[in-house]
């Protein structure tokens, strides 16, 4: 048993260590057929890890994120409210370090940011006021440190919110720089 353990630790610190961890900065906007095509921008820091042995990896950010909500009733929400938009997607990634592609896919939330649309949906007690959802992508690596990728992104469930917030399905474009 004490051997196993050895073993198992040893292969977790030899992947740590030739492990990848890439730290910089994401912008994403969705694509719309409208007179002005980008909307929704969320910007923030995002975290990359690949294990270059298997060329799979994991990638999150957290991101600000203003959001438009519709009420369906009355119009009493009528305005942009902010949230953080907090992907966690599973990549597989296959090239050069120069040129690469990669594909990656996995849920994100969309959580409120302070209480102000809380107030006003009589919300304060529920801490559920989350939307969920599901997104896949394709992208372009290139240099090292950039990443260019369109996406395609479904709101799946708006706990408290689903009376106000309009799902949407939506094609969506995305630039990520390496820092460190």
């Amino acid at each position: 048993m004490k051997r196993i353990i050895l073993i198992l630790t040893l292969l977790i610190l030899c992947l740590q260590a030739q492990s990848q961890i890439r730290f910089g900065a994401k912008v994403v906007s969705d694509l719309k057929n409208e007179l002005y095509p980008i909307r929704h921008i969320s910007f923030g820091p995002s975290i990359d890890v690949n294990v270059p042995v298997i060329d799979i990896g994991l990638t999150t950010s957290v991101m600000f994120s203003p959001r438009h909500l519709y009420h369906t009733e009355a119009n009493r929400l009528d305005r942009s409210y902010e949230f953080f938009l907090i992907p966690l997607n599973f990549k597989w990634e296959v090239g050069f370090p120069l040129l690469g592609l990669y594909i990656a896919a996995g849920p994100y939330g969309l959580i409120p940011i302070g209480t102000k649309i809380k107030k006003e949906l009589d919300i304060l007690t529920q801490a559920r006021s989350w939307i969920y959802g599901l997104n896949a992508e394709v992208g372009v690596t290139f240099l090292e440190n950039y990443k260019v990728c369109l996406g395609y992104k479904v709101d799946a469930f708006a706990s408290d919110l689903e009376a106000y917030y309009h799902k949407e399905n939506s094609l969506y474009f995305s630039f990520f720089y390496r820092i460190l």
